[in-house]
């Protein structure tokens, strides 16, 4: 038998009864197949490779475990799995020489998404969010952190206890987030805790705040990606919507020290009336150093600080307008018109729909600065503390919560233009009172986005 060596690219965690094989490099594993799910077998050989183990004892021990199997049929059973694992580049080769003998029957290749709805289904979550701040570097319009009591922040062993109980619980993908997160005086600390812990990590951040150290440590450290937020593409731009001086050029320089260090990163920004009018400049940004780019449209109305967001809000002809240019957002509509089916696998059944129609409380957990966990960000105000009640209580109060059913009269359940809506019911109670009230602005724009771009079809 030929020598292996770990692909160390590769991280092995656990969902549910599988074990799981993840390309740490993979950027975005919600389109791509990247994830390798795998058996007994595939992972017994893989614990005897780790631990250096000789190529002999593996016949010797998976003979051990299953007593009706020839020595030959073990014997291809080893080398099928193993070349398996080569061609996912799991294992590499020390020479070229490789087995292609045997079935492929002992994993299966699939992509990150329909893994993630898949144990949505048995309310395994696979994604973490983790707010390790409420202090910010920026004084943007549009921020909800500004209303936060600043004095409930939680210390930094409990964010290092918070890795181990996401690993303990088989969380894969972590998103540390803000406030702004380089802000907390202990990122480093608090990074390293979950990289120690395999998770594939992102890192929502202004990049204002990196310099050739930090740089060097995410060299060092790399997360799966820093997904970085555009505030203007000049010094006036940044000053005028952050409040920070010379924004522009603290950002330019980080960009330069990413691409300098080989750090993957991706860039957005959020469409308002301050900006809008230019998003070629930020696209260019982006098109200049390589860097994936996105945009938001819609500021939403909970959580936030703004008495009146729809003064910084586009109107929604504005947004129309915007994505009349953008033939890649125009293709999304119609493929959620005509291909998809959006709602989560509770939400239409005879029993009745979901309070959430969303995917809160299946497939993604949320904790805040202060140690409160929920199912996402905009629930956070009623959020329960994770270190008092613990991990397990917690999320089974909100998979309780998820079963909690909306009337037959909510509008948005028969509504024709819900495929290419957004309707949230925990932003419904924060801006109207109640849940079952849909935000005007919300509907109205789904409306026009349907009549835009479905109906009246160029």
């Amino acid at each position: 038998m030929k020598e292996y060596q770990i692909n160390k690219n590769f991280i092995r965690v656990q969902a549910g009864d599988d074990t799981l094989l993840v390309d740490i490099k993979e950027k975005d594993y919600g389109r791509s197949k990247k994830v390798l799910m795998v058996n007994s077998s595939c992972l017994h050989v893989l614990e005897l490779l780790e631990n250096n183990t000789e190529s002999e004892t593996i016949q010797i021990i998976l003979g051990e475990k299953d007593h009706s199997c020839s020595d030959k049929e073990l014997e291809n059973n080893i080398y099928a799995t193993i070349s398996l694992l080569v061609n996912e580049h799991v294992l590499i080769p020390k020479d070229s020489s490789l087995y292609e003998i045997g079935s492929m029957s002992n994993a299966e290749v699939i992509g990150f998404g329909p893994l993630k709805g898949k144990m949505g289904k048995m309310r395994k979550p696979l994604i973490g969010v983790v707010e390790i701040t409420s202090e910010c570097n920026c004084n943007c319009p549009h921020c909800y952190v500004k209303g936060l009591d600043k004095k409930k922040k939680i210390s930094t062993d409990k964010f290092i206890q918070i890795a181990n109980i996401l690993k303990d619980k088989g969380i894969i993908n972590v998103t540390i987030t803000g406030g702004e997160p380089l802000s907390n005086p202990n990122f480093k600390v608090i990074y390293k805790a979950f990289k120690e812990q395999g998770f594939l990590i992102d890192v929502f951040t202004n990049a204002l705040l990196i310099d050739k150290d930090l740089a060097a440590y995410f060299a060092a450290y790399p997360p799966r990606s820093l997904d970085i937020t555009l505030y203007g593409t000049s010094n006036e731009e940044y000053e005028r919507f952050t409040g920070v001086k010379d924004g522009y050029d603290l950002l330019c320089s980080a960009l330069e020290l990413l691409d300098e260090n080989g750090i993957y990163y991706t860039t957005k920004m959020i469409l308002n009336k301050m900006n809008y009018d230019h998003i070629s400049e930020f696209n260019k940004i982006a098109y200049k150093h390589n860097a994936p780019f996105r945009y938001n449209v819609v500021i939403g109305q909970g959580n936030n600080t703004l008495k009146n967001p729809r003064e910084l809000m586009l109107s929604n002809d504005q947004i129309i307008e915007v994505e009349k240019r953008d033939p890649v957002k125009i293709k999304a509509f119609r493929d959620l018109v005509h291909k998809c089916n959006c709602l989560p696998f509770d939400c239409n059944n005879e029993s009745g729909w979901s309070q959430f129609v969303c995917g809160a409380g299946i497939d993604k957990v949320f904790i805040g600065y202060d140690g409160k966990m929920s199912p996402c960000m905009t629930l956070r105000n009623k959020g329960i503390d994770l270190f008092e009640y613990g991990y397990d209580y917690v999320w089974d109060y909100w998979g309780e919560q998820r079963k909690q059913k909306l009337s037959k009269e909510f509008k948005c359940i028969t509504c024709k233009y819900l495929p290419i809506c957004t309707p949230c019911t925990e932003e419904f109670e924060q801006a109207n009172g109640n849940k079952e009230i849909p935000v005007e602005n919300v509907c109205d724009l789904a409306e026009k986005r349907w009549n835009t771009f479905i109906e009246h079809k160029d």
